[in-house]
């Protein structure tokens, strides 16, 4: 072979293994790989979760902060603020509560003033004069004293007391009527009975209401016919007063509208016709008010609670009496108050 050829062989061989070799190199050599990127999180997401986060951390520190501040003998909470009771919910018992201590009074100053009247001085005859000034006046209390007293020499044949309180039935101010009417209401005169069945009709709600009240002080066999009669009146005041008025005359002609009137819309209304009808001898639908008065003692509403219980004790019956003992733990002092009296009334 010419040394030529040899020599170009030679080469050729040379570059042959050079490529190999550089192929080798380069497969064993390993790059490095690229570290996972995670995926990017929802920007709103992350902006709602730290705003979260920030404003549980600031009422951690608002709360240290208090805790620092507290007095050592401070109490750890203080107690929920009772809700006064709602007068419109506990409205006829309740004025006879809060008017107690002012009608004793009222009636010390009229027996005074009866007492001075009997001397039959001229300071005796110008206070009558007053008071009938005062019985049509603007000044509520000294009108109330006024229809007292008036009602009260009245009640003794005093002419001009009932002539007085006549003409005040007739006053265009419908306070004038209720509070003469109330004063009426209190001393059971039956021979007011007509002046009653005319106001009975009377465009007020609050006089229609007053006779209703004062009908029941008169006897049942007068008094219970009219009653039933305002038992269609539009008022739920009046309706709950002459039921509450035809319950104390325990009239059992009224019975069967009691116990339609016992399906009212209004629901004082049907508790008041379903206690009446307890009272005149028919428990029926007082019964079937207890499961439903004594769930409401789980109420979180105080004053709710409260009036469950006054209407329980109303009842009178012995399938109240698990509901009033359950209210004697009653964090309420006013609900425990009531149970007491109305498992005193079961005894």
């Amino acid at each position: 072979m010419k040394p030529a050829a040899v020599a170009f062989l030679c080469l050729a061989c040379s570059l042959l293994s050079a490529a190999v070799a550089y192929g080798i190199y380069t497969t064993m050599r390993e790059e490095p790989r690229p570290a996972p990127v995670a995926a990017p999180l929802d920007d709103s997401a992350t902006q709602d979760r730290v705003a979260q986060l920030e404003d549980e951390l600031a009422k951690v520190k608002d709360e240290l902060s208090v805790l620092r501040n507290r007095p050592a003998h401070a109490p750890a909470r203080s107690e929920p603020e009772v809700p006064a009771p709602s007068r419109t919910v506990i409205e006829e018992e309740s004025e006879q509560e809060d008017n107690a201590a002012s009608e004793a009074e009222l009636q010390k100053r009229i027996e005074a003033i009866l007492a001075e009247r009997d001397k039959d001085t001229e300071a005796a005859r110008n206070l009558l004069e007053q008071n009938k000034s005062d019985l049509t006046g603007s000044d509520s209390d000294k009108r109330r004293e006024a229809a007292g007293l008036l009602a009260a020499l009245a009640q003794q044949g005093d002419d001009s007391a009932k002539e007085a309180l006549l003409a005040a039935l007739k006053s265009t101010d419908p306070e004038v009527r209720e509070d003469v009417l109330e004063a009426l209401g209190k001393l059971g005169m039956a021979e007011f009975l007509p002046v009653l069945q005319e106001a009975a009709t009377d465009e007020a709600p609050g006089v229609r209401a007053e006779v209703a009240a004062a009908l029941g002080k008169l006897p049942a066999e007068q008094a219970g016919p009219l009653l039933v009669s305002m038992l269609a009146d539009a008022d739920a005041k009046v309706l709950r007063k002459a039921a509450d008025s035809l319950g104390d005359l325990k009239y059992e002609p009224a019975t069967r509208d009691l116990q339609l009137l016992t399906r009212h819309e209004d629901e004082r209304v049907a508790i008041e016709a379903a206690v009446a009808l307890r009272r005149i001898g028919d428990t029926n639908a007082a019964e079937s008010w207890v499961p439903t008065l004594g769930g409401r003692l789980l109420s979180s509403d105080a004053t709710e609670r409260r009036e469950a219980v006054k209407q329980l004790r109303r009842m009178k019956l012995e399938s109240a009496r698990p509901y009033l003992e359950q209210a004697l733990n009653d964090e309420n002092e006013a609900v425990r108050k009531e149970a007491k009296k109305g498992l005193k009334d079961l005894k």
